[in-house]
């Protein structure tokens, strides 16, 4: 009886031991494993959970089991296989309340974002549990939550998930960029160029910088900074943007008064394919104009923006047809209720030039075409107009 039961211990004894030993060696393979996907070899650990997967018995190694698929998940998603979404719904299906859901919902979200399908991405990462990502993780959950609202045009909502991204973060130049586009696109200039200004050493965003701060500067009126720097620019950028210099320069140009470089830097724009609507119709005509061009001041100046724009604007009724009274005069003089025309510059075949003034909302040049000696059989130093 005795030796029985000394064999049966035995017997025990041994498969404990044999037991032991393949938990043991299962616990060191899968160490291993994720060992390797941390180091970013993930060819290798897919290859050893693969392997892993296949000796292990859905009954006594579950934990095991949903430890293997969460990284054989991960693996695929970062080796961007083409059925790593299914696979990390099919661990979310499977494994519904692991200690792992979190890492595979914003990985599925992250992977939207990567084919730019910013929907379906937004979605994702609102099932995302976002106190328990990462720091990191959140700084990464921020910026793109933010670039999806961002190109939805909510900016006020991009800026919320901005302004949470860390200023030591990886994450932070991309916070920054964006923050600071949203400031100039409000005609916040001053916060735009700080934040420009600070992305000047930027690997990823020093040669884009300079071209926006150049903006800025073409915005607030200074003139003389786009012109002295818009050069440089052009021989660095690529074609596209050396355009908009140019159109940009031009401009620039027109309103320093060098007519000359003005009309030189709107036909390199139109040459390189750029679009010549009314405003750099009229730079063109009026610069070849103000250098007595006149014949090649004509064309540019009949698509330029003109009288009609004038009438168009005064149709607040949009009935095609508005009455005006004019008052032609060569000296000026108070005349309450009209708004007036000045005389800028004239010529007897390109035209005349006026500056509409109290006139709310339309306080610009416009062009008279020569038709006007014809009615009035001058250019009135004064027009006086008011809206039947």
């Amino acid at each position: 009886m005795l030796r029985k039961i000394s064999i049966i211990i035995v017997l025990l004894t041994a498969l404990a031991s044999a037991a032991f030993g393949q938990s043991a060696q299962l616990k060191h393979n899968l160490s291993r494993a994720v060992s390797l996907y941390k180091f970013g070899h993930c060819i290798e650990a897919r290859t050893e959970l693969l392997s892993l997967r296949s000796k292990l018995s859905p009954v006594t190694d579950k934990a095991a089991i949903e430890r293997v698929d969460y990284y054989l998940a991960l693996c695929d998603a970062e080796l961007k296989m083409a059925d790593a979404d299914s696979r990390l719904k099919r661990f979310l299906a499977t494994y519904q309340g692991s200690i792992f859901t979190n890492e595979v919902q914003f990985t599925l979200a992250t992977r939207a974002f990567m084919f730019e399908d910013t929907a379906t991405a937004e979605a994702e990462l609102q099932k995302v549990n976002y106190k328990s990502l990462s720091p990191q993780q959140r700084d990464r959950y921020d910026l793109r939550m933010g670039y999806s609202r961002f190109l939805s045009g909510d900016y006020n909502e991009a800026e919320h998930f901005f302004k949470r991204i860390a200023d030591n973060s990886d994450y932070a130049e991309h916070a920054t960029y964006y923050q600071s586009y949203i400031a100039y696109t409000r005609g916040k200039y001053d916060v735009a160029r700080e934040g420009f200004n600070s992305l000047l050493k930027s690997p990823q965003y020093r040669d884009l910088m300079p071209f926006y701060v150049m903006q800025i500067d073409f915005k607030e009126g200074k003139y003389r900074n786009v012109v002295e720097g818009g050069d440089a620019l052009i021989s660095t950028t690529t074609p596209e943007q050396a355009m908009q210099i140019e159109r940009i320069m031009a401009e620039s140009w027109f309103q320093l008064d060098d007519y000359t470089r003005a009309e030189e830097y709107m036909s390199r724009y139109k040459a390189h394919g750029g679009e010549m609507g009314r405003v750099e119709n009229y730079i063109m005509g009026y610069s070849l104009h103000r250098r007595t061009l006149y014949d090649k001041a004509l064309p540019y100046l009949r698509e330029a923006c003109g009288a009609d724009d004038l009438l168009s604007f005064l149709d607040t009724e949009k009935k095609h047809r508005v009455e005006i009274e004019v008052v032609p005069s060569d000296t000026y003089k108070e005349m309450p209720g009209y708004f007036y025309c000045d005389q800028i510059s004239k010529s007897m075949t390109g035209g005349s030039y006026y500056y509409v003034k109290d006139l709310e909302g339309f306080n610009r040049k416009i062009w008279i075409c020569p038709v006007t000696l014809c009615v009035l059989g001058e250019y009135p130093r004064y027009i006086y107009i008011k809206k039947k």
